[in-house]
């Protein structure tokens, strides 16, 4: 019995003393991380007006230490750094951003973001992008051009692009082939040939506002604008609105001030891009015509991803302008580009 109780003993103790051995090892902390540089990204660049760009960036890892300096570098060189253009931006992990309003004018420029912590400096991707050019102010006057007919349309040159300022009114093919010149609604509507009519086949108004073409007539390969010009593409359009500060905007620039065509309000007309837009509305579905007063609408060369094709928008109540389809039974100004 007594052996017995000695050995029970000893079990016991040994289990004792095994529970506090892990007990021990338990309390032993686990080796220290080392802290590494930071992991930072780079927001893709927003251009704005003239010279302005919103830039930024994220860190997501402060890589074990506190980020004491975080912001954007940016040059001429692929992989700007520290030597370069800098904007300090705070501290800490997480995202941050700015507006930079120093830069040149239509300039290829290269951006990073940075983060430093205790270890060092760590840069984001390398963003290449171009400021736009001059916005306001930067029309100049174009040479013009003088249609098969004989008529002659001012233009104007907008970051080295030269656009007509008055709608075209050609009734030929730069090649001397006649356009149709459809007047019924029913023909209209039914038409699969290039095809031009005035608004309300009013020939006093096709004075004021020019002609309207189906978009059979302004992508025909004989070619509606004068030789050497063409109709614009939706990519061109799109450019011309960027120049004139963004759709937002553009329409405003675009319009012809005052309310003698269109209609009140008139809503921000500043023509301050020189190209006159006028209200010249549209011959739509079944021939009809409207809008006259009320929106101005220009063909692009340009299919629309689904149907019909891209066209400029601006209207009387919005400073806005807008590329979106638009039927190719329609009947829309053109204002031609120069090659």
């Amino acid at each position: 019995m007594l052996e017995r109780l000695v050995y029970l003993s000893v079990v016991f103790l040994i289990l004792i003393l095994s529970s506090c051995s892990n007990d021990d090892e338990g309390d032993v902390p686990p080796p220290p991380v080392e802290p590494v540089v930071a992991v930072v990204t780079t927001n893709p660049v927003a251009t704005l007006v003239s010279g302005e760009a919103i830039v930024g960036g994220n860190i997501p890892s402060d890589g074990g230490a506190p980020i004491t300096r975080r912001g954007v570098t940016w040059g001429f060189s692929p992989n700007p750094n520290l030597n370069d253009n800098v904007v300090e931006l705070g501290e800490g992990a997480g995202a941050f951003s700015t507006t930079i309003t120093e830069l040149s004018s239509s300039t290829n420029y290269h951006i990073r973001a940075f983060a430093e912590n205790s270890v060092g400096v760590s840069f984001g991707e390398s963003r290449a992008f171009t400021t736009l050019g001059e916005v306001g102010g930067i029309s100049t006057p174009g040479s013009g051009v003088t249609d098969i007919s004989g008529h002659f349309y001012p233009s104007v040159i907008i970051n080295n692009v030269e656009w007509m300022s008055t709608n075209l009114s050609v009734s030929r093919f730069a090649n001397g082939d006649t356009i149709e010149n459809i007047l019924s609604n029913p023909a209209w509507n039914s038409a699969t040939i290039p095809a031009w009519s005035v608004y309300l086949n009013d020939v006093a108004l096709g004075i004021i506002y020019g002609k309207l073409y189906n978009w059979a007539a302004a992508t025909d390969s004989r070619g509606l604008c004068p030789t050497g010009w063409h109709v614009p593409s939706a990519v061109e359009m799109n450019d011309l609105l960027i120049q004139l500060g963004g759709a937002l905007q553009a329409g405003g620039k675009i319009k012809e001030t005052g309310v003698q065509f269109w209609q009140p309000p008139n809503t921000g007309a500043s023509n301050i891009s020189g190209l006159s837009g006028k209200p010249s509305g549209r011959r739509s579905d079944f021939g009809g015509f409207n809008e006259v007063g009320q929106s101005g609408i220009w063909w692009s060369n340009s299919p629309a991803p689904l149907t019909g094709a891209m066209a400029l928008y601006f209207i009387t109540e919005s400073t806005a302008a807008e590329i979106a389809p638009a039927p190719l039974s329609h009947g829309l100004a053109v204002r031609c580009v120069k090659d």
